[in-house]
């Protein structure tokens, strides 16, 4: 059976071997984040990133949706066409070469032959502006089943939205939310940023040139008294599948994601935006149970690729952007989105 693991390098296979081989740290539980930094230090973080992704892979927790969605990709099940609503990324009219206004998820949806559109929320607007505009949208177009797939800062535009009121209404049509690898948690990146006085000022001053809010970007911080720290109530009805690439250093092609990555490196693995652990950690360790039944937290599953129960999913497998996609470190609660 094809995998996403079958388009590896010669190199990459022998990585994950020696991760699957490595004796220490058996279980994803072994790896808390100060296990993962000092791996990092000692054997390199591409060694970190890959017995991080061989661990979640063989997780209790996460491995019998590994095993669905690589099964699913072979044999993909019969579904109805679903809507899908994609939720755009940060900076989506300004930088569209990014792939955050969902460009590549427009053309997969076009192969698929499946109805496909896109939720004008702000370039860079406040959480709370975004997600009243998410709700306002979809109240005004009903369409059964949609699938939500947010990019970027989308997810956390879509995270603030499912704690407002209106949300049993507004998401009653949605089926499944994907998010690609979306600042759910928020991002390590805006704390770098706050420690370099100058750099910020000039931040500052280009989002002011374009009309844009500085605070905005305070609203996606990581930890605790963000925004984004808690998880609201999810309907029951909507399952949620993260998607997170796990990229090697060598993979990274896209300038803003090599400095992310680079300036997140000492935190351990990333993408060059999310920081996998925290984001694991802090907002997916979720109870079995709901990972299942997408009750009062969301499902949260770890695969390659990128599917679903509802099939999602193998449009959605070659998303992957070229700095993740050679290797396809990836987990299906979680693949990569190409911004940050």
């Amino acid at each position: 059976m094809k995998t996403p693991l079958s388009d590896l390098s010669q190199a990459e296979q022998e990585l994950l071997a020696r991760a699957r081989r490595s004796e220490q740290h058996a279980a994803l539980a072994n790896l808390p984040t100060p296990v993962l930094q000092e791996i990092s230090r000692s054997q390199g973080i591409d060694f970190a990133t890959a017995l991080l992704y061989d661990r979640l892979r063989r997780s209790a927790q996460h491995g019998s949706f590994i095993r669905q969605v690589e099964a699913e990709l072979e044999n993909p099940p019969e579904h109805a066409a679903p809507r899908v609503t994609v939720v755009p990324g940060a900076f989506y009219r300004e930088h569209p070469h990014t792939g955050a206004d969902g460009k590549r998820l427009f053309e997969i949806a076009g192969q698929l032959r499946w109805p496909v559109d896109r939720i004008e929320i702000e370039s860079f607007g406040a959480l709370d502006t975004s997600a009243r505009m998410i709700n306002d949208w979809l109240l005004a177009r009903r369409a059964k089943p949609r699938i939500l797939v947010s990019l970027s800062k989308g997810g956390a535009d879509l995270k603030i939205a499912l704690a407002r009121p209106e949300t049993e209404r507004a998401m009653s049509d949605a089926v499944s939310w994907i998010n690609l690898s979306g600042l759910v948690t928020g991002t390590p990146l805006i704390a770098w940023l706050r420690a370099r006085r100058l750099r910020s000022l000039g931040v500052r001053i280009l989002l002011w040139l374009r009309g844009q809010c500085f605070a905005v970007l305070d609203e996606l911080r990581h930890g605790a008294g963000s925004p984004l720290h808690n998880w609201p109530t999810i309907p029951g009805s909507l399952r949620v599948i993260h998607v997170v690439g796990f990229p090697l250093r060598r993979h990274l092609s896209n300038s803003w994601a090599r400095r992310g990555y680079e300036r997140l490196a000492p935190l351990g693995p990333n993408d060059g935006g999310v920081f996998f652990w925290g984001m694991l950690r802090d907002g997916l360790s979720w109870e079995d149970e709901s990972m299942e039944s997408s009750g009062a937290h969301g499902g949260c599953d770890a695969s390659c690729g990128a599917a679903t129960s509802h099939p999602a999913a193998r449009g959605f497998a070659d998303f992957a952007p070229p700095e993740s996609r050679a290797a396809r470190l990836n987990n299906d609660a979680h693949t990569a989105s190409p911004t940050t």
